[in-house]
């Protein structure tokens, strides 16, 4: 496993999670409380992209079981591509309590490896029925995601509120577990693409993930996740 995670290192420059047109939360100053994100991998050998988050007081309902994803969430699930969600998330929604939870962007600390955490700072204004959700793509799938979707913020300060997040599958592509149909990284570079193939289009809906089943290239012992796969940690601080 070790030998495997040490090729993406190496190669990790080539994914498209490295776009920067999008702010990272460190470029938030909003208003209001402020609060912290904590984004931890509890996978053993997936790498996980930093996820995109917004804040709103409405439910965002970013992504639910059985529904279609959306253009955004199947280029985070197939591609690693943050940049069309976040940007709508700050366009088209208007809200500028969102963006990208760091690893994007200036510091360029890219993917979170299997272990890490990743922590972002951002404020949201006022203090009842605000929602929290989020989406980050498991890197080593087709089209495999995970996040939280319209989670209340705490209210008082320093009682954070973890939220544990399972593996779902988008639903639009089919998992073929092939290196060249996943991301660079995975292969340490050598292969893959940061491109949708509409030949592997699938119009299905989303699912629990089903997992590495070994039946390419993909090794269920170095790729292999249990659930849950991400903790999502909120703390308002001020």
């Amino acid at each position: 496993m070790k030998k495997s995670i040490a090729l993406i290192i190496a190669a990790i420059g080539v994914v498209a999670l490295f776009a920067t047109s999008v702010p990272t939360a460190g470029a938030l100053f909003g208003s209001g409380p402020r609060y912290e994100l904590t984004f931890t991998n509890l996978t053993e050998g997936q790498p996980m992209t930093p996820p995109v988050f917004a804040v709103d007081d409405e439910p965002l309902d970013l992504f639910g079981l059985y529904q279609f994803a959306s253009p955004g969430l199947r280029e985070i699930a197939e591609n690693g591509n943050l940049a069309p969600l976040a940007g709508y998330l700050a366009a088209d929604r208007g809200l500028e309590d969102s963006g990208i939870a760091s690893g994007v962007g200036a510091d360029g600390e890219g993917p979170v490896f299997p272990g890490e955490s990743r922590t972002a700072s951002f404020h949201a204004d006022g203090f009842f029925g605000r929602e929290f959700s989020a989406v980050a793509m498991v890197v080593c799938t087709n089209d495999g995601f995970t996040g939280i979707d319209n989670i209340p913020l705490p209210i008082l300060k320093n009682r954070p509120v973890t939220v544990y997040a399972m593996a779902y599958d988008a639903g639009t592509e089919v998992n073929t577990e092939d290196l060249d149909d996943l991301v660079p990284p995975c292969s340490g570079g050598e292969t893959g693409t940061g491109m949708s193939n509409s030949a592997l289009a699938e119009n299905g809906r989303i699912t629990m993930h089903p997992g590495i089943s070994g039946s390419a290239d993909l090794s269920p012992d170095v790729w292999g996740f249990d659930f849950p796969v991400a903790m999502f940690t909120l703390t308002r601080v001020s």
